[in-house]
């Protein structure tokens, strides 16, 4: 079974697939939707299109069209500016935008180089239904899906998936994650993110299970009413919100009975906050999960049985995945010694688009982070090899600083990084956003990192700054 072929057959099944606020979409729906937009696509020119849309009923019609089309899938973060669409559109021969009306004014100069498809303008009359759709499926090794992701030569580096890998990542993610048909996901992260596409929207709807999509900036109080009143099941955030959402929690005040397991991949998790938020939300599972974009399924995933052992592990392996850990020299490690994290499988990323040259070295694709694994082959992450601070001969991981300073409660959130000093050395250096309601003490932030940090880890200067920019799965946007 592929993609098409599992949504196709619920084409019939009038239980609720999306709901967005007041608005709801049946898979009946979402099938007959798809299929219009499909009509409109097949036509233009070009077999890579952009979906460029938020979360939202509209994201999913078009993603579902476009693969009805046989066409590929670029997919867009909604955050992007028209020039930056111009440059993905360039690298990846894009030649139609799939986007909503909204869009219109501000898309204009892309029109002159685009032909846009604004899919909220094409809603069905019930005289214009289909009584069946047939689509023929597309070859497994066809292209699906490109992920735009950040390339060391400011260029994107456009991840290819197949058909194959698509649903191979849903069906391994289903090994380990117990998904029924009867769950409610709530979608908070933006779907553009790979993880998300897979763990979040395929899966659901591949078992059949309704997605509830978050509307806006996230709220607190928001949230906890959607959890109650939407009968939420599960849902997936990164690891610094959960904290906030533990904090926030109050079982006098919100009702989250039926939630049955939070996933977080995304960034490391400290073992103190992770013992308490199981502690503080329990009994919510909180499983762990750890992937790249173009390892196109997951690498490593907790389960339901070790979900709350070894905190700080990502899980073991998936599936036919394998992982090893090499030193500076590509040797292999013993276990439990730190290095770079290497992936295989049959089931990687097809490559990066229009780079004919090999992605992997040896059969392995190196992932840039580092980290280790023990025996029993449970994998922990330590930092990203591009983000270690070499200062005064020592490694620094960011995230590991970072951990610990977000602790304060000062401290709303924080970006360590290296800086050159007038003597040329590294120093560590860190950007903080203050907590509301708190006033900024560099004399007690000092103090604190003195009793929590080795010396050498501690940020030499603190940036006060109003904002720390993002990506769209909410992780701090590093160099």
């Amino acid at each position: 079974m592929d993609v098409i072929e599992f949504l196709l057959a619920k084409q019939n099944n009038h239980k609720v697939a999306i709901k967005q606020g007041e608005r709801e979409v049946t898979y009946h729906q979402l099938n007959q939707e798809s299929y219009k937009v499909s009509k409109v696509i097949e036509n233009e020119s070009g077999q890579n299109v952009g979906l460029f849309i938020p979360n939202s009923i509209e994201y999913i019609i078009g993603y579902f069209g476009i693969l009805f089309a046989h066409k590929t899938n670029v997919i867009l973060n909604a955050q992007l500016t028209v020039a930056e669409i111009e440059l993905i559109a360039a690298e990846s021969d894009m030649k139609t935008l799939v986007t909503i009306s909204t869009n219109k004014e501000a898309f204009k100069v892309l029109e002159k180089k685009l032909q846009i498809v604004y899919v909220d303008e094409m809603y069905l009359e019930k005289s214009e239904e289909v009584d069946e759709i047939k689509i023929a499926s597309p070859n497994k090794e066809d292209i699906a899906l490109i992920f735009p992701t950040s390339g060391t030569t400011g260029l994107p580096k456009l991840v290819m998936y197949s058909h194959e890998t698509l649903m191979t990542g849903i069906e391994w993610t289903l090994e380990t994650m117990l998904t029924p048909e009867s769950g409610r996901e709530l979608v908070v992260i933006p779907l553009c993110a790979a993880f998300i596409n897979t763990e979040q929207m395929l899966l659901n709807l591949y078992v059949g299970a309704t997605i509830i999509l978050y509307e806006g900036r996230l709220k607190l109080n928001k949230l906890f009413n959607m959890f109650d009143k939407e009968k939420i099941t599960r849902c997936s955030v990164v690891p610094s919100v959960l904290k906030l959402i533990a904090e926030y929690y109050n079982p006098e005040k919100h009702h989250i009975e039926q939630l049955d397991r939070i996933l977080i991949a995304g960034e490391k998790i400290d073992e103190g906050d992770f013992i308490y938020i199981k502690e503080k939300l329990a009994p919510v599972k909180v499983i762990q999960s750890y992937g790249m974009t173009e390892a196109s399924t997951p690498i490593c995933h907790k389960t339901y049985e070790d979900w709350d052992q070894y905190p700080e592990s990502v899980g073991r392996t998936v599936g036919e995945m394998q992982l090893k850990v090499i030193d500076g020299s590509g040797k292999t490690v013993k276990a439990g010694e730190l290095g770079e994290i290497l992936i295989t499988s049959p089931y990687l990323m097809k490559g990066y688009y229009g780079k004919s040259e090999a992605f992997l070295k040896d059969g392995w694709l190196y992932t840039g982070d580092i980290g280790y694994k023990t025996e029993e082959g449970y994998v922990y992450i330590m930092g990203r090899k591009k983000n270690v601070i070499i200062s005064g001969g020592r490694n620094i991981f960011p995230e590991e600083v970072e951990a610990m300073i977000r602790k304060h409660k000062m401290i709303h959130e924080i970006k360590v990084y290296g800086e050159k000093s007038e003597s040329s050395r590294e120093i560590v250096v860190a950007d903080i956003e203050i907590e509301p309601g708190e006033v900024f003490d560099l004399n007690a932030l000092s103090t604190y990192c003195q009793e929590h940090l080795a010396f050498y880890k501690i940020p030499k200067h603190f940036y006060v700054v109003e904002e720390i920019e993002k990506t769209a799965s909410n992780k701090i946007k590093r160099r």
